[in-house]
């Protein structure tokens, strides 16, 4: 990555972990423009417009992230918690059981209403972990 990309990408994950989500997305759209076949640049995209409530939004960087990088677990985590947010539940379903197949123990599966809140978007829910477990696509660990 070019010098100048390579403060775009630091800048923009400093503003995503301070919670400047505005600036986060500039900063990702501006290294996925630069760098097309990078797919982390659009996961980044996709997270951070699932964080600002775009969740129709996000799913385009998700799926491109996907299509460059098939077995990218977070981008499969986030992608599954949108489809469910939108009602999507059996793509919702494949995602996140691929995501857990690939990296079982950082699958997140929300189950609290207020971590679910404080990202302003339903992120799994009950009701997709409901039925991925009666599936027996994942088990819980506790």
């Amino acid at each position: 990555m070019p010098g100048s990309l390579s403060k775009v990408y630091t800048d923009a994950l400093t503003a995503h972990k301070s919670g400047d989500l505005v600036a986060a997305e500039q900063g990702y759209r501006t290294l996925a423009a630069a760098n097309p076949s990078e797919p982390e640049a659009y996961y980044l995209l996709g997270a951070v417009l699932t964080q600002r409530g775009c969740q129709e939004e996000a799913l385009g960087p998700l799926r491109t992230c996907l299509n460059h990088q098939p077995n990218h677990a977070p981008a499969l985590n986030v992608l599954g918690s949108v489809l469910s947010g939108l009602g999507q539940d059996e793509e919702a379903i494949n995602a996140l059981s691929k995501a857990a197949a690939l990296k079982p123990n950082n699958c997140l599966l929300y189950t609290s209403d207020a971590a679910d809140d404080s990202l302003r978007v339903d992120l799994g829910g009950r009701r997709i972990i409901k039925k991925i477990l009666q599936l027996g696509i994942v088990r819980l660990s506790v």
